[in-house]
């Protein structure tokens, strides 16, 4: 086949990965994770201490989850990962003390250890099946890198403007809905 086509038929397989992309970077607690997390009771140090065990979460589960998604499927893998966003973004928001938050940044720490590795392998694999080749990588990644920069941004912006006029912790459960879209757009994958 062509290369036109070709590619229209990658953007077609990928179009429900482009969309759960998007949605699960819709992260509307972003820009006030900071001041919500010291209305609850975090220091300096507790912070600290926080961003360190979430850091050692991703590295501890990003070996054990390839293997998973090779063996298991890549789609149910990222299921799970937008899951935990998803507990994540509940726990959070409910969470009123250091110990409760913390858990919720465990699961957040699933969720980046579960999907890094799995989006890439699928995207690399849909090019194989489609086109017989990886030379479109770079910039089929590239553009979910992009999908999930404007996500990010736009969705910073967007809790900022509903921090300013609800409670903090509202941020928090705006985002389950699009987490919610985004498990039915990550099931939708072939």
């Amino acid at each position: 086949s062509s290369p036109a086509a070709s590619t229209a038929m990658v953007t077609a397989r990928l179009r429900p990965l482009y969309l759960a992309v998007f949605l699960w970077n819709v992260s509307l607690w972003v820009p006030i994770e900071k001041l919500f997390e010291t209305d609850i009771g975090f220091d300096a140090a507790s912070i600290g201490v926080l961003a360190a065990l979430y850091a050692a979460v991703v590295p501890l589960l990003e070996v054990p989850s390839g293997v998973l998604a090779d063996r298991w499927s890549r789609r149910s893998v990222l299921v799970i990962a937008v899951v935990a966003l998803a507990v994540s973004a509940l726990i959070g928001g409910s969470s009123t003390n250091v110990a409760t938050y913390t858990v919720s940044a465990l699961f957040l720490g699933v969720f980046f250890a579960l999907q890094s590795g799995t989006t890439e392998a699928m995207v690399y694999d849909t090019l194989l099946e489609e086109i017989g080749s990886s030379d479109a990588f770079e910039r089929t990644i590239g553009k979910v890198r992009m999908i999930e920069s404007i996500a990010l941004v736009t969705s910073a912006l967007a809790g900022g403007v509903v921090a300013e006029v609800a409670p903090l912790r509202l941020t928090y459960f705006l985002t389950v809905p699009f987490l919610a879209d985004g498990v039915d757009d990550v099931i939708a994958l072939p």
